[in-house]
């Protein structure tokens, strides 16, 4: 009896111990403020950071399709269509919404909302998409976002997953 009350009493004193060193955490991360994004950004560069197919590194399962040379040519290629895509500019406004400028005097709208680090564009529509916020200044946005997307990419008949991570970097004007 004495022996169970003594662990008892070990689990308890644990548990505070635990409490106190979960209380202590690092909880005090920044978060940027939304008064910051509100304004006219520019897009200053684009970086593919990973692309995987099938949770495998891309240029790994292409090298051994298509050999080191063609492999590295069709990813180079691949990330020269995903720098396209992104946004030339973008402007945020005050009242949630923003507009968005792609090559070729292509524009869309939708609405923001910057909440813990994490800017949502569309929240709740099929169109919404989350970034992460890796800086925000007054005059320097940067942006990290997966997506991915599944098909038969190797002709096999079964879907594959591919995906990739971008870094978007945006200069206020």
């Amino acid at each position: 009896m004495k022996k169970l009350i003594s662990n008892l009493k070990f689990l308890a004193l644990l548990g505070l111990m635990m409490s106190v060193f979960v209380a202590c955490e690092d909880d005090d991360e920044e978060y940027f403020s939304a008064d910051l994004i509100v304004g006219e950004w520019t897009t200053s560069s684009v970086e593919v950071t990973s692309i995987k197919l099938n949770g495998l590194d891309f240029i790994d399962v292409m090298t051994l399709a298509l050999g080191a040379q063609e492999a590295a040519v069709f990813e180079a290629q691949m990330e020269a269509e995903i720098t396209d895509e992104m946004p030339v500019a973008i402007e945020f406004f005050e009242d949630g919404s923003y507009l968005v400028e792609f090559e070729g005097d292509d524009f869309s709208v939708g609405t923001w909302v910057l909440e813990n680090n994490v800017l949502t564009l569309d929240e709740g529509t099929e169109d919404e998409t989350v970034l992460d916020v890796e800086k925000l200044t007054s005059g320097s946005l940067t942006v990290v976002f997966a997506e991915s997307d599944d098909d038969d990419f190797d002709g096999d008949g079964e879907d594959d997953t591919l995906s990739l991570e971008v870094e978007l970097s945006m200069t206020k004007i």
